[in-house]
């Protein structure tokens, strides 16, 4: 092994402790260049094999937002030498301001897309790991500790990659590390990126598996990149760079919908409403945007999008009913199932104040399917009182969707106020039928 002690001249104290490698200070004997110095601080095979595949990772892709190697142990990959950084991501101030923290994570994404035009993954992300330089190529940030790359198929080892090790830092790491690490696919690098943003803007350290919702304007970008379904993340990073364009250029979130646009919708602006109901059926396969957001937006402007347009209505019924069958509710509170539960009970309520039978029947044929099965009580009520208030055409309408639901109606039951006839019929019915039973 060569002695780096010939070489460099360390501080007596690192600037860095990591699990596998300590970080010095260092300075050339014969030329004075100062440097960063990571040397082994374990004798574990692993550590060894970690610090090999990082000196030879961060040797092969050649780019400026990864950290370059300058010099190492040729005979036992014990240490490594690279440039010395100004700071570490974790090393400024919380919450980071957008222009720095988007050219913090643009940086990085460069650095991880060249990585993986490679086949790299790099499944070790977190705020310690993005440093910045300042040299001849100018300030920058690199994506450094490469010690937990997943190499390309054929030249990945399993033996220190077990499947159910967890590998990466807890609270950036996503749900696949916590099962099969090995099999890391380029959405891992995704999910951290998305997890740093959390992180920088809320200054809140992600507890493992946990949402953190951004503030604006990081909302989405987080809440894309961390999906727990990796398959629904952006596997590329010129997607995660399209959409990091869109935090720092205020694009629309939505096609054709400014954040501005969206932000007056759900605060009750009639027009902004229409104006974000028009545009959703371009983002018909976004299930959280329809559930988080298009959910929200059930006041006047709902009423007058269904008012004006029937037929976009039933299009964007249809897609909140499959998208509330189809998501993933993950860590959403229970009590937020009301909140798309009342969206349709509102559009079959405007439908029925406009006279619109077509779609009233469709919009009760879904909710009568929806709220038995989720049996939301504050929601229950409300669709209670509008079922009570039906007269008309309208509430034989709805008492031909009840009869087709025998389960809505069992679970609607008997009603406080007086009820049109038939409505009433259908509610005995079922119920003397549940009593028999």
């Amino acid at each position: 092994m060569s002695d780096y002690h010939d070489l460099y001249r360390l501080d007596a104290k690192p600037v860095g402790i990591g699990g596998r490698g300590d970080v010095f200070r260092a300075e050339h004997r014969h030329t004075g260049a100062v440097v960063a110095l990571k040397r082994r601080n374990d004798a574990i095979t692993a550590a060894g094999d970690r610090m090999r595949r990082e000196i030879q990772v961060q040797s092969v892709i050649q780019h400026l937002n990864v950290m370059p190697v300058l010099d190492f142990d040729r005979d036992a990959y014990q240490w490594f030498t690279m440039p010395l950084a100004e700071t570490t991501l974790d090393g400024l101030a919380l919450p980071l301001s957008t222009d720095v923290l988007a050219t913090a994570l643009r940086d990085g994404a460069l650095g991880l897309k060249a990585a993986h035009a490679s086949g790299h993954v790099h499944r070790d992300i977190e705020p310690s790991n993005v440093l910045r330089l300042n040299d001849a190529h100018g300030s920058r940030w690199v994506v450094a500790d490469w010690g937990l790359v997943r190499r390309p198929q054929g030249l990945t080892t399993a033996e220190h990659t077990q499947v159910g090790a967890f590998l990466g830092t807890e609270g950036f790491a996503p749900p696949e590390a916590y099962s099969d690490a090995h099999a890391a696919g380029f959405a891992w690098d995704s999910y951290s990126l998305g997890r740093l943003a959390a992180w920088a803007t809320t200054g809140t350290w992600p507890m493992p598996l946990n949402d953190l919702v951004a503030p604006e304007p990081w909302r989405r970008f987080v809440r894309l990149l961390t999906d727990n379904d990796p398959s629904k993340r952006p596997q590329e990073m010129e997607r995660v760079l399209e959409l990091l364009s869109y935090v720092t250029t205020e694009l629309p979130a939505i096609p054709g919908i400014s954040d501005a646009t969206l932000a007056a919708a759900k605060r009750g602006d009639a027009q902004a409403t229409v104006a974000v109901l028009r545009a959703a059926q371009d983002y018909e396969h976004d299930d959280a945007f329809f559930i988080d957001d298009v959910a929200q937006l059930s006041g006047p402007g709902l009423d007058l999008f269904v008012q004006q347009d029937p037929v976009a209505a039933r299009t964007l019924l249809d897609l909140m009913d499959t998208h509330l069958q189809d998501i993933n509710w993950g860590r959403r509170d229970f009590n937020y199932y009301n909140v798309p539960l009342h969206w349709m009970q509102r559009v079959a309520q405007a439908a029925a104040d406009a006279g619109t039978l077509d779609l009233l029947e469709d919009a009760c044929a879904v909710l009568f399917r929806h709220e038995p099965r989720w049996d939301r009580w504050d929601q229950a009520g409300k669709s209670r009182d509008w079922i009570s208030s039906l007269h008309g055409p309208a509430a034989k309408c709805v008492a031909q969707v009840l009869r087709e639901h025998p389960e809505a109606a069992k679970y609607y039951g008997a009603l406080k106020h007086a009820v049109d006839p038939a409505i009433r019929a259908v509610l005995l019915t079922a119920s003397s039928k549940s009593d028999d039973g």
